[in-house]
């Protein structure tokens, strides 16, 4: 066939060899671009690769009993689950999820049900939690925050309580250098009021008194208060503090606590939506914090702690948590860490493996009685090739909190792949109505109001279970 001098197959030999060329400069241009900073690799497959996740084990859907507890008597009850739903790892005793659930079912005689949430940065500020709570005490009663501590870096933008307090506090916290002596509390943190040479009770006025004061934000439920409780250590000698209720009402309460975690109460017939106390001590006083509550209803810990990979729970003494303890009677304690874990190069986590379990045994020996539920470290970004992708780390710590929790008989909630799996950070990041900073790891006001909704989701559907197998172990049993 004669085509008059044209080439056909030419165009495609000079795509061909383009295409190898290019090829060859991919493989080889890490050695140019190490020594000129204005060179960027080249990767012909990056916009292929960045959406191809490495594969993560997760637990396929398949059958599991869950036993529950009612009149001294348990039922097995299969439901299907997946990676999605919240699994409970804990044997076939009174333990567990179906711990909590029976305290949410008796909550008119019970009375209180109460929950501590220790994370990290992803829920101060009461992120997360504040919607947990609000759904929570919309379905079961209750009103108030719960601990707050008597300082914080997150009272600026908090938006369910106004925290303001005197600049002369200090402090000890969980990643400073502590001995035994600083005896933390619940928060991480220990706070010790200025010290003064005399009591003088005509002198809470001064400006060098040590002060911190709580008032009601615009939230439902969160506007006025019915209870604070000042959570303090034990006291080397009496001192006052005094609380001032609505600028206006005063009264003088004597710390002489002996016990690891003592607790004076305020209450009102009335509520107030403001609360100041200051304190007047010649000794050391070791105060960790304040809790606005109601007496009946579910009341929600926020204990978070940025910076913290969960490992030095362990500082905080056994005593002392389980001071607090006895002093709230905890039902349900959620552990949630690993952003601080992840590392994009590391792939042997037997040392944070180790450490988690150290942990939460010391919490289980801290809260006998409650159960404990561990969230999982949501997705978070890594910039390679100028593209933000899943951290190569997220994967491992997954795996690794997932193999604590069933190796410690306590639940698990898989957050990562709730909120999407791989690359979902950079999804909620980037969508038009963005649920994530752009630092591709914290969640912003709207990401984190629906991963509280998420998580409240889960527990409802998993205590509308628990309730349908209670009544059918009480229709079982002979009259």
């Amino acid at each position: 066939m004669n085509y008059g001098g044209n080439k056909p197959l030419q165009p495609f030999i000079i795509i061909f060899i383009c295409v190898c060329f290019l090829a060859i400069l991919s493989a080889t241009d890490g050695y140019f671009v190490g020594y000129h900073k204005n060179l960027k690799h080249l990767n012909l497959l990056a916009e292929v690769t960045k959406t191809l996740p490495v594969k993560l084990k997760v637990a396929k859907k398949n059958n599991i009993n869950t036993t529950y507890k009612d009149t001294n008597q348990f039922v097995a009850v299969q439901r299907a689950v997946d990676s999605l739903t919240i699994v409970d790892y804990a044997s076939s005793t009174n333990q567990g999820m179906a711990q909590f659930f029976e305290a949410l079912k008796n909550i008119k005689t019970k009375k209180k049900v109460r929950i501590a949430w220790f994370g990290d940065s992803m829920v101060e500020g009461d992120l997360i939690t504040q919607d947990l709570r609000y759904l929570l005490q919309k379905q079961f009663g209750g009103a108030g925050v719960g601990i707050v501590p008597i300082t914080a870096v997150t009272a600026g933008f908090r938006q369910t309580v106004k925290h303001t307090f005197s600049e002369n506090w200090t402090n000890k916290n969980l990643l400073d250098p502590t001995s035994a002596a600083d005896m933390l509390g619940i928060t991480g943190f220990v706070f010790k009021p200025q010290l003064n040479s005399k009591i003088d009770t005509n002198n809470f006025n001064s400006n060098s008194l040590s002060w911190v004061k709580y008032k009601g934000s615009r939230q439902k439920g969160l506007d006025q208060f019915y209870k604070a409780r000042l959570f303090y250590g034990q006291t080397e000698s009496s001192s006052l503090v005094n609380v001032e209720v609505n600028n206006g009402q005063k009264i003088n309460i004597t710390l002489d606590g002996k016990k690891n975690v003592n607790a004076i109460d305020y209450s009102s017939s009335t509520p107030f939506n403001e609360i100041k106390f200051t304190f007047l001590n010649h000794d050391k006083l070791p105060v960790y914090a304040v809790s606005l509550e109601s007496d009946t209803g579910v009341i929600v810990d926020n204990l978070s702690f940025r910076g913290n990979s969960g490992l030095p729970l362990t500082k905080i003494p056994e005593n002392i948590l389980q001071g607090f303890d006895e002093q709230n009677k905890y039902d349900l304690i959620i552990l949630q860490y690993g952003m601080n874990a992840v590392s994009p190069t590391a792939k042997d986590y037997h040392w944070y493996h180790q450490g988690l379990n150290r942990m939460v045994k010391h919490i289980q020996r801290s809260f006998p009685n409650a159960a404990i539920l561990f969230v999982g470290v949501p997705d978070k970004g890594f910039k390679q090739d100028g593209q933000y992708i899943t951290n190569p780390g997220v994967p491992f710590v997954v795996e690794t909190e997932k193999q604590v929790a069933e190796e410690n008989g306590i639940a698990f909630w898989n957050l990562f792949e709730a909120m999407g799996g791989f690359n979902s950070m950079v999804k909620w990041a980037d969508a038009d109505t963005s649920l994530a900073n752009k630092d591709y790891t914290h969640f912003n006001f709207r990401g984190a109001s629906k991963v509280g909704r998420m998580l409240y989701k889960e527990l409802d559907k998993e205590y509308k279970d628990y309730l349908k197998a209670s009544a059918s172990v009480k229709a079982s049993i002979p009259n």
